[in-house]
């Protein structure tokens, strides 16, 4: 009888009869260092599919920096990205999704227990048993059936509250929000503006795209990063960016019109402002543009003081 299996000639893999036996593998040594191994009712998947650089890197890249900016300001909570195993023996489910939210409440009220490493030194841990409050799963031309069909019914029976699905490998870009109702997942609807709301982050979202006309030199353009921005009102829109951005600028709000103003000018306004992003060659060019950009906002804002002065003396 067979004890194991070869996978492409590069990762042996053993025949596990439960889920206790293959999460133990999972964070043993013995575990493969590449591709992406999770155990789903039974079954074990492997996936030693490269990363597609625009269709999937980059917009795992902006998910986790946008959603832990949000986790940030929020005050609380975890987010987990890249080889984050999360098991659930009620749903027997072992996996590594592309992003785990995590809320400090729910590990309060125990519906997720950090498992200890093996060394058992002092806060290290290296799995999540139970239910985070969401989980992000963006599709691969090898992952299609296992992100669309199998994961979301483990997610489900694990008792994850959220799940979100990106597929950016056509033109027509899909993300959709599902929302965990009593028998499955439901899309989460969209509104008006094409945002869909988020009940864990209390913010509504919405995907576009926008093509940088020459990314690295390439020709034709491509897809290139996606960037999520937030909007007024909790709302957050994602859209493609360069393929090349700067960091974004430390606000200064001072040095911001108002609102009002801002929209009659064609100015960014300050909550725009702060997560704008603008292309670049190098982090010199990142910085000047900055500066640029600020000088403008400054210029505009004590020709705006400067006039309402005029006015005043005119009054009197």
């Amino acid at each position: 009888m067979a004890s194991s299996v070869i996978f492409e000639e590069r990762v042996e893999i053993p025949f596990f009869p439960s889920l206790a036996e293959f999460r133990a593998w999972a964070l043993s040594d013995d575990f493969p260092e590449r591709g992406r191994i999770d155990y789903i009712g039974g079954r074990i998947e492997v996936d030693m599919s490269p990363e597609n650089l625009f269709f999937h890197g980059s917009i795992k890249t902006e998910v986790v920096r946008v959603l832990a900016n949000l986790v940030q300001s929020a005050g609380g909570g975890y987010l987990f990205s890249d080889r984050t195993r999360v098991s659930s023996p009620d749903a027997d489910l072992s996996a590594e999704p592309d992003v785990v939210y995590l809320s400090a409440e729910t590990i309060d009220s125990g519906r997720v227990r950090l498992v200890p490493s093996a060394s058992g030194e002092a806060d290290s841990y290296v799995e999540l048993e139970g239910a985070p409050d969401l989980v992000v799963e963006i599709v691969g031309d090898s992952s299609v059936a296992k992100d669309t069909k199998r994961l979301p019914i483990s997610y489900w029976r694990a008792g994850i509250a959220e799940y979100w699905l990106v597929d950016a490998r056509r033109e027509r870009l899909l993300f959709h929000i599902h929302a965990r109702d009593a028998d499955g997942y439901k899309p989460v609807p969209v509104d008006a503006e094409g945002c869909q709301l988020s009940a864990v982050f209390a913010a509504s979202f919405r995907l576009e795209r926008r093509r940088h006309p020459r990314p690295l030199g390439l020709r034709p353009p491509v897809a290139a990063v996606r960037t999520l921005v937030p909007e007024r009102g909790g709302r957050v829109r994602f859209w493609t960016a360069g393929l090349l951005r700067a960091l974004s600028i430390l606000p200064i709000p001072d040095l911001f019109p108002p609102p009002d103003l801002a929209r009659e000018r064609g100015l960014p306004a300050p909550c725009e402002r702060r997560a704008s992003f603008y292309s670049g060659s190098s982090r010199a060019i990142q910085f000047l543009q900055g500066i640029v950009q600020i000088n403008q906002l400054a210029a505009f804002r004590l020709g705006h003081a400067l006039q309402q002065r005029r006015r005043y003396f005119r009054l009197r």
